[in-house]
């Protein structure tokens, strides 16, 4: 019962990261001037930083929440600044580090960590479960378009193994459901779920918590559009 439109896929230049950004800007871009909401089916995490430039061209007051394993705040990785591990830092450049709400990390380098507290909104899975990490965000988030990341690395391996960084002790799919709906849908105005790898999961169940996360928040966020 959920209006929603596959538009098909971006061609992504390889070894060029800053074309395919453009290109994934390019995109999202149209699908915004068209009146609608982008959602995001990506690999590398890197993609986000495409949406997000769009997302800001058309929400400049936008704030980013971002759940994910990884605080992904390195100023670059190994010697590349536009990278997977890279984006939040990059990310936070282009909104300001207050604007991310960073949910479930768990792995985070000494200067990553120093960063996160001092400047994002930073909620270790250890000190705040996914839900309860959203409840202390929302005062926040309220009146404030939102863009959402979701990485599916934020689930523990057991449920989500097919993923190119997988990272013990993460949240459970309930959890994450919990708190995907938590998030008030009407202000959501884009989001990606990505770093699914398919073919690193050969008994295929990262693919399918994967379409149950797509499927739940279009039936949570978008269902009254």
């Amino acid at each position: 019962d959920v209006p929603f439109c596959d538009i098909g896929d971006v061609e992504i230049p390889p070894g060029d990261p800053q074309a395919a950004l453009r290109a994934v800007e390019a995109a999202a871009d149209a699908v915004w001037r068209a009146g609608r909401r982008p959602v995001a089916l990506g690999g590398e995490h890197l993609v986000t930083l495409g949406l997000l430039r769009a997302a800001r061209a058309h929400h400049p007051d936008l704030a980013l929440v971002q759940f994910d394993a990884h605080a992904d705040l390195r100023d670059d990785y190994l010697g590349v600044a536009l990278s997977h591990a890279c984006v939040m830092r990059r990310a936070a450049e282009l909104l300001s580090p207050e604007r991310i709400h960073q949910i479930g990390i768990r792995s985070a380098t000494r200067e990553e960590a120093e960063f996160g507290r001092a400047r994002t909104r930073f909620y270790p899975l250890s000190e705040a479960p996914l839900p309860g990490a959203v409840g202390r965000a929302l005062a926040e988030l309220r009146g404030r378009p939102l863009y959402v990341t979701i990485d599916i690395d934020v689930l523990d391996p057991a449920e989500a193994p097919g993923t190119g960084t997988p990272e013990p002790g993460g949240a459970r799919f309930g959890e994450l459901l919990a708190a995907l709906r938590e998030l008030p849908g009407a202000a959501v105005v884009g989001a990606d779920l990505v770093e699914v790898a398919p073919e690193l999961d050969p008994s295929g169940r990262t693919a399918v918590v994967a379409a149950k996360i797509l499927r739940e928040l279009l039936v949570s966020w978008f269902a009254n559009a």
